[in-house]
């Protein structure tokens, strides 16, 4: 049987590069059955650009669709609605700052034929500039580099890991991700609890694919450039990924939430522990260190706020 493949983006008010990622996907060597731009906050230039694109996509028998979205401008509410509108039994990811090689699509179909069991299938994004210079030393270790655990610790090297062949790993990044789309409907799709950047809403799909048992691929011939943010959105992303990892441990294990704190202060698996990122926040200035603690104790102070309140509903609950 053949397989359908959707590919899909979700965008806010970046309409040059939603322009460079659809001529990147019409020179692909295997073409999708169809693409959605899910246009988050509804933007006027975004809309025009896709629907001045259609034609040409017809030429190629790819259907490209425009989806907008007014009010939630979430990343999880726009890959949920592509969850729902996708015609293709695969659903492919992609960010809007990645450039896919020509080779990516072939590589996500390849997964799965490599691999009958396999669930998602992504590959490497390494990070780039604007001339697609790679800005780390390439990883091309033929084992498995992105590693996950019960406490929901991980670590990842996808910006730099191209494995000479195909490999199973615990999980894939969301600039560069692709799954059944039965199989993600299933675990319910991406979790819109998640706030700030995203962060994490990815990880969060993962870890129940990671705990099912799911068999999940990397393949190096799905491959996109992912170009560098610059450091003011570098300081965001770190305070989110302080929060949401947090709010990832609480909500995907919980049987080990406490110790998974404890572990984090001391000494985690992966990563370095607080106490080493407090060393580096007022030693050597480290904003991004600086900003992920902030992010740890705001969380923290919300989820014992957050419990505070529940035990008081429950206790209310229990009088009546």
């Amino acid at each position: 049987m053949e397989m359908k493949t959707t590919v899909a983006v979700v965008t806010y008010d970046r309409p040059d590069h939603v322009d460079r990622l659809l001529s990147h996907l019409l020179r692909q060597r295997s073409n999708p059955d169809e693409v959605i731009v899910v246009n988050n906050g509804a933007n006027d230039a975004t809309r025009e650009l896709v629907e001045s694109q259609t034609k040409r996509f017809d030429r190629t028998s790819i259907a490209l669709h425009h989806h907008p979205r007014s009010t939630d401008t979430s990343l999880q509410g726009g890959r949920n609605d592509a969850i729902r509108i996708a015609n293709g039994d695969v659903i492919c990811f992609v960010d809007d700052d990645v450039i896919p090689h020509e080779t990516w699509l072939e590589g996500i179909e390849r997964g799965y034929e490599w691999s009958t069991s396999a669930v998602a299938v992504g590959g490497p994004a390494p990070t780039t500039d604007e001339e697609l210079t790679f800005q780390h030393p390439v990883v091309q270790s033929p084992t498995n580099q992105n590693h996950l655990n019960r406490f929901g610790e991980h670590r990842q090297i996808t910006y730099k890991w191209i494995p000479p062949t195909p490999v199973e790993t615990d999980f894939l990044i969301g600039a560069n991700m692709s799954f059944e789309v039965d199989v993600l409907e299933e675990v319910g799709g991406f979790d819109p609890s998640y706030r700030g950047h995203p962060q994490f809403e990815e990880l969060d799909v993962m870890a129940k694919l990671w705990k099912r048992g799911e068999t999940i691929v990397y393949h190096p011939d799905a491959l996109v450039y992912h170009l560098s943010a610059s450091q003011g959105e570098r300081d965001r992303v770190s305070y989110w990924y302080g929060r949401n990892s947090l709010r990832f441990r609480r909500q995907n294990f919980p049987e080990t939430y406490r110790r998974s704190l404890m572990r984090l202060l001391i000494k985690p698996e992966f990563g370095p522990p607080v106490w080493r990122q407090l060393g580096g926040a007022i030693l050597r200035d480290n904003t991004t260190y600086q900003w992920r603690l902030r992010g740890y104790i705001d969380e923290l102070l919300l989820d014992q706020f957050d419990s505070r309140i529940g035990s008081r509903l429950t206790a209310g609950y229990a009088e009546e």
